[in-house]
């Protein structure tokens, strides 16, 4: 056993001559020793002692004693050490062995969380050994030939080798490593996704960094090399995002990788609508397959279109489903509103109903109901009753009501050649002679109206008068009163 430290060495020396009496001519140390060993040799002889080694090199150490000698063994080989003094002199044989002389081999150069791989080379294939790493975390037994060590910290990594050959000498080598940081990417975005559809991922900006992405079955919208991209999935199932950062200034890159689950898209069908009218205020959507799919688009609410909100036109109607991933299938029909025509204005002339309107069809009616064959701007009245008229266009949209004109086709008191029709606003009449002028009186006598005719046919204005039984009075063109007529109004 050699020691290197001077307290220790005068410790030991003292317990190996306490416990081995040291005789005058004999040199008390070890016989073997390992190349590059220290050791002290000590002799019991008094006097001035002369020193000799043959194999290594006596060096100067604090506080040995003239009896000592400290010799570094620097041969491997029979070596010695021997003294002479004035009584009397001695030798020891020294055997001195080769040192393991392992070296260790791996990158110098790393980066935080990377996995590095050392292993030592030597001649001698019989070497005990352990491995102490210091700021890495060993992935393999210590006293593997080879061992793996992932780099927690950044800065300086320490790896030790301890080998020792089958005579015991041992050798310690050192290994430091230069640890980089390495950044720790994060990717945000949708870990659900819908087949052939656009979704955007992202990664916190830095400037020291180098971005590349890659998907696995998909495709990129722009560019994979910045920290945002867009990615359309081309397939279900569960796919893998994976992001490379890659620092600059030191190399050191680090790998994120995502998984995303891709759904498949619902199958929807809708076919076009046929045209509305405008006079439709709402339109109940049908016809979406498969059934429970939902309706949107302008001017859709609670799967109605509302018809009078949305106006004349051309719109789109969407079919929709939905599936547990949220993915969404949809188709498109199309609606056409028609513009339905404004309501005409309806007038009593000259005993004729006419109608005012730009529409191409008119239609009218009595007391609500229509009139066969009665579909021109104008209609003569036959009937007593409530008369109205309704436009149309050519693709059926109709429009609301006119103006009422009630007409009362009763008969003549006095003079069948006389024919009496009214309405809310006046009282037409037909005459066989003519009628120079007339006068409207009540049932006490007192005049509601009178005017001048010359005419056989001509109309009294009754809007101003309430309803009341009247006696409508004709006087000819020579003076004479015709005849008296009671009209009801």
């Amino acid at each position: 056993m050699c020691f290197c430290n001077s307290v220790i060495i005068s410790a030991i020396l003292t317990i190996l001559c306490t416990a081995n009496v040291c005789f005058a001519g004999e040199i008390l140390g070890n016989s073997t020793v390992c190349a590059g060993d220290t050791c002290i040799y000590a002799t019991n002889s008094v006097g001035e002692i002369s020193w000799k080694v043959v194999g290594g090199e006596i060096v100067e150490l604090p506080e040995i004693a003239n009896s000592e000698v400290a010799v570094v063994w620097n041969l491997v080989g029979e070596c010695s050490v021997s003294f002479n003094s004035v009584d009397d002199s001695a030798t020891i044989n020294i055997t001195s062995f080769r040192r393991p002389e392992a070296r260790i081999f791996g990158p110098v150069l790393s980066c935080r969380y990377s996995e590095d791989r050392f292993y030592y080379k030597s001649d001698n294939k019989n070497l005990k050994i352990r491995w102490d790493v210091a700021n890495g975390l060993v992935q393999t037994p210590l006293d593997a030939d080879t061992i793996f060590v992932v780099w927690n910290y950044s800065g300086t990594g320490y790896i030790t080798l301890y080998a020792e050959n089958e005579n015991g000498c041992v050798d310690t080598m050192y290994h430091y490593i230069a640890v980089n940081e390495t950044a720790s990417p994060q990717v945000y975005g949708n870990t659900i996704a819908c087949v052939g559809f656009l979704e955007d991922y992202y990664t916190p900006k830095q400037s020291v960094l180098r971005y590349k992405w890659e998907a696995s079955n998909a495709h990129f919208i722009g560019p994979d090399n910045i920290d945002d991209v867009s990615i359309i999935w081309d397939s279900v199932g569960v796919q893998e995002l994976t992001l490379t950062v890659t620092n600059s200034a030191s190399g050191c890159e680090a790998v994120y990788k995502k998984s995303v689950d891709v759904s498949y898209i619902p199958q929807a069908r809708i076919s076009d609508f046929p045209d509305i009218c405008m006079s439709s205020e709402k339109f109940v959507l049908y016809g979406g397959e498969p059934a429970g799919g939902y309706y949107s688009g302008n001017w859709v609410t609670d799967g109605q279109f509302m018809t009078s909100a949305a106006g004349p036109g051309e719109h789109e109607i969407y079919y929709n489903r939905m599936n547990a991933a949220g993915c969404i299938g949809s188709d498109t029909a199309k609606i056409v509103v028609r513009s339905t025509p404004a309501a005409p204005k309806i007038e009593l002339t000259d005993n004729v109903l006419y109608a005012k309107s730009t529409a191409e069809e008119i239609q009218w009616y009595l007391d609500g109901y229509k009139i066969p064959g009665a579909a021109s701007l104008m209609h003569k009245p036959e009937q007593t009753g409530t008369y109205t008229a309704v436009a149309g266009n050519y693709y059926g949209c109709t429009s609301p009501q006119s103006n009422k004109i009630s007409i009362d086709m009763s008969g003549v008191a006095e003079d069948t050649g006389v024919k009496i029709l009214h309405s809310d606003t006046q009282i037409i009449v037909e005459s066989d002679e003519t009628v120079a002028r007339y006068r409207l009186c009540g049932i006490a006598g007192d005049e509601l109206a009178s005017g001048v005719a010359w005419a056989n046919t001509f109309a009294v204005p009754v809007q101003n008068i309430g309803a009341q039984a009247c006696f409508l009075l004709l006087y000819r063109a020579n003076g004479t009163m015709s005849h008296k007529i009671k009209v009801l109004r």
